[in-house]
């Protein structure tokens, strides 16, 4: 819909690729008591396409992976990230689009495994896309006007997974030029939410707030903000429903620095919040604290199992159980780079506990991960990393996953390049059968088209 608007006046960029990849596992089935080894053959094309116009844009990326062998004996894995934006009436009426194919874990609690290859049963290919029209005018230099309609859908490749649709309106009305240092505005926000297949639930969320705020100088800020919320959606508290605050200050000493400390209260409890972020010229560091009420589906981008081109290596996040079910998820994140002339290190975790709203049921995903790069040569390439994984569903229903690789890129002519791969996984689960280790190694060659 959205490409005829650029098609005649736009700047294109596009870029193609394939590579073909051999990998080697130990332990295919992720079962230490019946190891089997096998040899997987991998041919990915891919490609990506940028189109940018007066009034548009679009940005694609994607790649078919297919798999002579492996658990099922072969398949496809998709992979797509793409969005689109067009200004159907000037400084007024807009569009956006987004569509994304991944692969997911169903369950982080179970044998994840790394990707097809492993014989689990626990992977599941998610697509999801969403079209989101919006308006906006500014009341002449008074406040912005803004509201907009977004409809989602979900769905999974396993009937173990639940997909679900969405609808969402919202309408905002925030203060404009006119106000310097106070600033003031008001948002109403309805979702709803209905989940299909097995463990489908249905969710209705309403809410209205005044936000204010005042800064006093460059350096420091307030704000503060005070609502009412209406939600459905099946739980075992005697309601949902009721007024929420927030109150946050917030500084930035120079533009490379912020810190924002929030607190406030909704019908679940207090609602604590932190944003840090600091940035040099060789390193960053940012931290993050929050206490949400959310759904898996919300979540599919910390679920996403993601491969690294050069080396062929796969890491996974787990962060919540892909199931439609409400709950409240408190999470702190933080992370580390530093980057020299040739080498980077990259330091990050995360611990989450996810309160579900219809159960009595907790459970805690925890996560820690060092990776290190460093550039040998103009051609050559290296990586290292290991992650730890902690996985928490119950008292006695828990693991721990450790992760190591090691990577070397090689690059032989100006379209072409070679990528070596190994890696070690090992889950300690408290269900003795559910352990395993494997030994992984790949073998792959890249091609720009």
């Amino acid at each position: 819909m959205l490409l005829p608007g650029i098609s005649y006046a736009a700047e294109w960029t596009l870029s193609k690729s394939v590579s073909l990849s051999e990998v080697y596992t130990d332990n295919m089935n992720l079962d230490n008591a019946n190891r089997k080894s096998r040899f997987t053959t991998q041919i990915t094309p891919s490609m990506s396409l940028q189109g940018k116009g007066g009034r548009a844009s679009v940005n694609l990326s994607g790649s078919l992976r297919y798999d002579t062998g492996g658990g099922n004996g072969g398949g496809i894995t998709p992979n797509l990230n793409g969005s689109a934006n067009a200004e159907l009436i000037r400084d007024h009426l807009f569009v956006d689009a987004n569509a994304s194919v991944s692969l997911n874990a169903i369950d982080p609690f179970g044998d994840i495994g790394l990707d097809n290859v492993n014989n689990t049963g626990n992977t599941t290919t998610t697509a999801q896309y969403s079209i989101s029209p919006y308006y906006k005018n500014r009341i002449k230099d008074v406040g912005d006007f803004e509201t907009r309609y977004r409809y989602t859908n979900t769905s999974h490749s396993s009937g173990s997974a639940s997909g679900s649709a969405s609808h969402e309106i919202s309408a905002s009305l925030t203060s404009g030029p006119n106000f310097a240092r106070l600033n003031w505005g008001l948002d109403a926000n309805y979702r709803t939410n209905s989940g299909g297949g097995t463990g489908g639930s249905s969710s209705d969320l309403l809410s209205t707030d005044a936000n204010l705020g005042y800064r006093f100088d460059r350096q420091w800020s307030v704000n503060g903000s005070i609502g009412r919320e209406w939600n459905d959606f099946a739980t075992t508290r005697s309601s949902n429903d009721g007024f929420r605050w927030t109150a946050s200050a917030n500084w930035t000493p120079n533009p490379r620095t912020s810190l924002r400390i929030g607190y406030g209260g909704r019908f679940f409890g207090a609602t604590p919040t932190l944003d840090f972020s600091y940035k040099s010229r060789r390193s960053t560091i940012a931290a993050s604290y929050s206490r949400t009420v959310t759904d898996a589906n919300s979540q599919l981008e910390a679920l996403a199992i993601a491969q690294d081109p050069q080396t062929g290596n796969v890491t996974i996040s787990p962060v919540a159980v892909l199931i439609n079910d409400v709950y409240v998820n408190e999470r702190f994140s933080g992370s580390y780079s530093l980057k020299g002339k040739r080498t980077t290190l990259t330091l990050n975790g995360s611990q989450s506990t996810q309160s579900y709203q219809n159960s009595s049921q907790r459970s805690e995903l925890s996560s820690l991960g060092l990776a290190l790069s460093r550039t040998l040569s103009g051609r050559v390439s290296a990586s290292a990393g290991v992650n730890w994984y902690r996985q928490d569903k119950a008292a006695n229903d828990g693991a721990v996953t450790w992760q190591g690789n090691l990577g070397l890129s090689i690059k032989l002519g100006r379209k072409t390049s070679m990528n070596l791969g190994y890696s070690y996984n090992k889950r300690d689960d408290d269900q003795p059968a559910d352990s395993y280790e494997e030994n992984r190694a790949t073998l792959g060659m890249s091609f720009t088209l």
